[in-house]
């Protein structure tokens, strides 16, 4: 709510929408990841296999397909607004929401690269949104746009294949094994 303290209250409707609060890392919350490397190596090297699907130990811990769940009804009402809306979130959520505004795979959506100091605007096209984005610039106390191709960057992991992967890239979907053999 700190971000949100700049926003005139008399000049704009605020809510606080607890569905938008950041992951919630279980008993590693309020770790770093060099902390948790070292005093869980076992979970840091779940978390490094699989980010998308890899849940935080403790209750409560999260993964981000348990964001994505969370995050539905909030993406519902924002497909219905029809005016602009400013959403002050936390890297997880904005990775989560620009990925499906975006369009961008899930499995790339824990590696994307969101520097703090930005906001990201999504406007919707006939045929998809476009990304527009602004930058902080401290020294006139302003923001300024810029190219967003410059600043959104998704770092694609190396594949890892194991036994507990959930989906095989190598191997048809039941879809198409379907299809394919009605042929």
């Amino acid at each position: 709510m700190e971000t949100v303290e700049y926003f005139d209250p008399l000049r704009y409707r605020i809510k606080n929408i607890r569905s938008l609060n950041e992951i919630y890392a279980g008993k590693c919350e309020g770790m770093t990841y060099e902390e948790i490397a070292r005093e869980y190596p076992d979970e840091y090297e779940a978390r490094q296999l699989d980010k998308f699907y890899y849940r935080y130990p403790g209750i409560g811990g999260e993964s981000y397909a348990d964001v994505v769940l969370r995050l539905q009804q909030v993406i519902v009402e924002l497909e219905r607004i029809r005016h602009s809306v400013l959403l002050v979130t936390h890297r997880a959520m904005a990775r989560t929401l620009l990925s499906y505004f975006m369009d961008i795979p899930t499995t790339h959506m824990p590696d994307m690269d969101l520097p703090l100091g930005f906001i990201y605007g999504c406007e919707p096209r006939p045929f998809g949104n476009f990304l527009r984005v602004w930058r902080y610039d401290s020294d006139r106390d302003d923001f300024e746009e810029i190219n967003a191709s410059s600043v959104l960057k998704i770092r694609y992991p190396k594949i890892v294949m194991s036994e507990q992967s959930p989906v095989s890239p190598l191997l048809p979907s039941p879809a198409e094994t379907a299809y394919s053999s009605k042929r």
